[in-house]
């Protein structure tokens, strides 16, 4: 499979993610305890959900590499395939650089059927460890889109200190409950930036 940094046909494939519930405060690196006891509680969902081995074993050290992440896309991308479902390549989200963002492209089952498949795959090969993976990277949104966010949070009154990489660090900065008013300010810069582009927060 063939990766892309630059941003092309970006729309996320979150459904399985929604689906299982797992998205919600794990958008990026956490340090120390909390962390482990997360990766922890995410590994042992893993196990009782019927993860495939592969998945399991990347994710057994309690860390997921780049390397890790991707060869578990590719066999996501495999899995779909084995039913006829085909995907434009893998671009990264500029939202995070982090996880790689498609769209299915050519399938012949109605959208129940599509969403059922493509959840199986993801629960086999792929949805806990980029979970995983989250908690094991730092997120870093590009530059234009991270500035763009910080001018329009400005105008609202919040103050930057100039070190903010990512969207959690964004939320940081409005506290609790400040996702929406991030996300608000981030979807004019992207349609600016990236004005053919499907958003994909964080």
């Amino acid at each position: 499979m063939q990766y892309h940094d630059d941003v092309k046909r970006c729309t996320c494939v979150g459904l399985a993610i929604a689906a299982l519930g797992l998205l919600l405060g794990c958008s990026s690196v956490q340090g120390g305890q909390v962390a482990e006891e997360r990766f922890d509680a995410l590994l042992a969902e893993a196990e009782a959900s019927g993860a495939g081995e592969a998945q399991l074993a990347a994710m057994s050290d309690g860390v997921v590499t780049t390397t890790e992440y991707e060869d578990a896309l590719d066999r996501y991308l495999q899995c779909t395939a084995l039913h006829g479902i085909e995907h434009s390549d893998p671009v990264l989200n500029p939202v995070n650089n982090l996880i790689y963002t498609f769209t299915e492209t050519s399938w012949v089952y109605d959208d129940e059927e599509l969403a059922e498949l493509t959840l199986g795959c993801r629960v086999q090969e792929l949805v806990y460890l980029e979970l995983g993976y989250r908690y094991s990277e730092p997120a870093s949104m590009d530059e234009a889109l991270l500035d763009g966010a910080r001018e329009c949070l400005q105008q609202s009154g919040w103050e930057f200190t100039g070190d903010e990489r990512n969207f959690d660090d964004l939320v940081a900065v409005g506290g609790e409950g400040s996702q929406d008013g991030v996300t608000d300010c981030l979807v004019p810069v992207w349609l600016e930036l990236y004005p053919e582009e499907s958003l994909s927060v964080p």
